[in-house]
């Protein structure tokens, strides 16, 4: 008969060694741990193989031999009941073997301490494919233990699960979740190790943002950035300003200030920037060119000090902003024009409220479209074309939303609630939704707003230049001046707003920008107003201020050539990838090579602060220019725009340093000009770029149905 002890001791290694002081027992190592960590230090030795730190992966004989995993696997004393206590927590045991040991070393099952030994065909053994310990074989109130080993979890396993609990927006206690180690152990292997979520949040985000910094900096070092930075409130309610830099077109975080217990002042922000700003050229080891911020109070006192401090910098504002103040500056120039899409917001947001009066929408919308439907908007302020979206599809819906009304009135009135006042609410819903002339005036909005969304959506992307924003502009002065069938108060409008926005740039850099990208040069200036001495009087003056050294006569016979399309820089030699290669060996910063250097610097800078928006939209609440989440705003006293001041006396530019152009849009443009052939360089595009716009917008804003979420066919 064998004994407990005896059986027990299959499942344990021994040798001479005692365990610890204790001079009766000898130290047992468990078998199926040792096995365990074999297989670790196997896996780690295939990671070295991979990474050039070893030949081979070594063979479990000569890791038996090594005794590596000897030394990483805690022994136990050799007493039987510590020996089944580390069987009944042992993670790499089998459930099924583990059952078998507890229930023949019940001492009920051996009343004389004596077993009979298994059978050959029920013999126990270590598992060969570990398992996780099920939590039924646990105690429940204590938490499931893990075993350590000397290497620990992998690194890059360690690694992605910090970031993947990021990305998930994820609490850190979940890493202690046993559900997590479960579901880890049963797909992806039993021999992984999770680490706590201390050492989690701790030394491996450490790490991984020391990584992801390093990777930045090989990226960025040695570059031209621009600078952008934006405030807003976190879901925590703390008021934040993050710092971006876009280079080559993409965007970095720099930093993030909590600005809580601050003051909102232009001192305070720039601070700040000069802090950011110092990061950039240290740290990235960037050359920083430019900077952009919105035109709260706080930026536009910054953007002024900024520029008393280095001249030489770009500094603008974030145009991505400035069109959406043209739309704010249009919705106030008629009460009227607010309250008819308040009232078309109403509809949408009552129908989204109402599941039953959606679905008998969407019913309608199958017979109408025949198999399709879409989803109602419901716009959100961090989105600078949800609105013009919105209407655009409460338009496309005209016909379902009056047919369902008219099919399902009573339905429609009954879901809304029992109380008096709810069914009332539908009853108005209804007359909204039938009200013929609400339709025509909402057309003619959605017309006025196209546009104006096609510039948003020109004006927020990561790689919007400035050549980008003022061909924009011009074009979008050129439709709302020559397109009559806009009322002309509203039209008058936005063109006075337009200019309002212009007045306050930097104009020399946009013209400049705009005369130096290759396709378009001066052929749309007006030359009644831009002549080309003063163009070159402002091409002059922004190389010495940038570049920060004196324009010779070589720089005007380049300027020369260029516009004129001769030597290296006509049609057929011109490129500025080739350009930038045959200079970028060169450290020279006169004549021919100087143009070439302004054009890269000028392209280089990012005209929006985009960037830090999509940082923002994550947190929920900005802290400028925030409107109510779904109705338009109403002013008490609509704002005055002065029409009249849409044509100014042209000056002209100056070749002092200091100087300030200030040419008015309406005159800044040759607009006889066919747009195809430069106004309208970028517009296609945009216009193409909506309706991909339009479908995330549909998903993320589509209301709170699920079947909503996305424009579906129904086969």
């Amino acid at each position: 008969m064998t004994t407990i002890i005896q059986f027990l001791w299959q499942y344990f290694y021994r040798n001479e060694t005692k365990y610890k002081t204790n001079q009766t027992n000898k130290a047992a190592w468990c078998k199926a741990c040792l096995k365990g960590n074999m297989y670790i230090l196997a896996e780690s030795d295939a990671v070295k193989t991979r990474a050039g730190q070893l030949l081979a992966v070594r063979s479990q004989e000569d890791l038996q031999k090594s005794d590596l995993a000897l030394e990483n696997v805690a022994p136990v004393c050799g007493k039987a009941e510590r020996m089944l206590a580390h069987i009944k927590t042992c993670k790499f045991i089998s459930t099924d073997d583990r059952t078998l040991i507890i229930l023949t070393c019940k001492p009920s099952a051996a009343p004389t301490n004596n077993i009979s030994p298994p059978s050959p065909s029920t013999s126990l053994r270590v598992s060969s494919t570990v398992t996780p310990v099920p939590l039924s074989t646990q105690n429940s109130s204590r938490p499931v233990k893990r075993s350590k080993s000397l290497h620990g979890a992998s690194p890059e396993f360690s690694a992605d699960l910090c970031k993947l609990l990021i990305a998930l927006n994820t609490a850190w206690v979940a890493a202690e979740n046993p559900s997590l180690h479960r579901f880890i152990h049963k797909w992806v292997g039993p021999e992984v190790v999770v680490e706590d979520r201390r050492i989690l949040s701790g030394r491996v985000l450490d790490q991984e943002v020391q990584r992801v910094e390093n990777e930045v900096i090989s990226k960025v070092r040695g570059k031209l950035a621009t600078g952008q930075c934006d405030g807003f409130k976190n879901v925590a309610k703390s008021s934040v300003v993050s710092t971006m830099m876009s280079v080559e077109y993409e965007p970095y975080l720099v930093q993030t200030h909590d600005v809580t217990r601050e003051a909102k002042t232009g001192d305070q922000l720039l601070k700040h920037v000069l802090e950011d700003k110092k990061l950039m050229e240290e740290k990235f080891g960037t050359q920083l060119i430019g900077w952009c911020t919105d035109d709260g109070p706080d930026g536009k006192k910054m953007r002024r000090l900024l520029q008393g401090l280095f001249d030489w910098l770009i500094v603008i504002l974030c145009w991505a902003h400035q069109i959406n103040l043209v739309v704010g500056d249009f919705l106030v120039i008629r009460r009227a024009v607010t309250e008819d899409i308040n009232h078309a917001l109403e509809v949408i947001k009552w129908f989204n409220n109402h599941s039953t009066a959606l679905a008998l929408l969407q019913t309608e919308q199958i017979l109408t479209f025949e198999g399709s439907f879409w989803a109602l908007i419901l716009p959100a302020i961090t989105r600078w074309t949800a609105h013009y979206h919105a209407i655009t599809r409460y338009l496309k819906l005209k016909q379902p939303l009056q047919i369902c009304w008219t099919r399902n009135e009573d339905r429609l009135i009954t879901c809304a609630g029992t109380k008096q006042e709810l069914q009332e609410k539908a009853r108005n819903i209804c007359a909204l939704v039938r009200d013929e002339s609400l339709w025509h005036r909402l057309g003619k909005i959605q017309k006025i707003l196209e546009p104006l969304a096609i510039a948003a959506n020109v004006a927020q992307a990561s790689h919007t230049r400035l050549d980008h924003v003022l061909l924009m502009l011009g074009n979008l002065v050129r439709i709302f001046s020559q397109n009559l069938e806009f009322d002309e108060d509203l039209r008058l409008g936005v063109l006075a707003s337009l200019e309002k926005r212009w007045k306050k740039a930097d104009q020399d850099v946009f013209i400049t920008a705009v005369f130096l990208n290759p396709f378009i040069r001066g052929s749309l200036l007006n030359k009644a107003s831009l002549t080309d001495i003063d163009l070159y009087a402002i091409l002059e003056r922004v190389y010495e201020r940038v570049m920060r050294r004196k324009a010779d006569l070589d720089f005007l016979a380049a300027f020369e050539d260029y516009r004129l399309k001769h030597a290296e820089f006509s049609d057929e030699r011109m490129g500025l990838e080739l350009m930038k290669s045959k200079f970028a060996a060169e450290d020279v910063n006169h004549g021919r090579n100087a143009i070439v250097k302004l054009a890269i610097h000028i392209f280089s800078v990012v005209a929006n602060s985009a960037g830090c928006e999509r940082v923002e939209l994550s947190n929920q609440e900005d802290d400028d220019d925030n409107f109510p989440p779904y109705i338009m705003p109403t002013l008490s006293e609509p704002t005055t725009i002065p029409v009249n001041g849409v044509q100014q006396a042209t000056r002209r530019p100056s070749t002092s340093r200091n100087h300030k152009t200030q040419i008015p849009l309406s005159e800044l443009f040759n607009f006889t000009i066919r747009p195809e052939e430069g106004l309208e360089f970028y517009w296609p595009g945009s216009k193409k770029n909506l309706e991909e716009e339009l479908r995330a917008h549909e998903s993320v804003f589509g209301g709170n149905s699920a079947s909503t979420a996305t424009s579906s066919r129904v086969n």
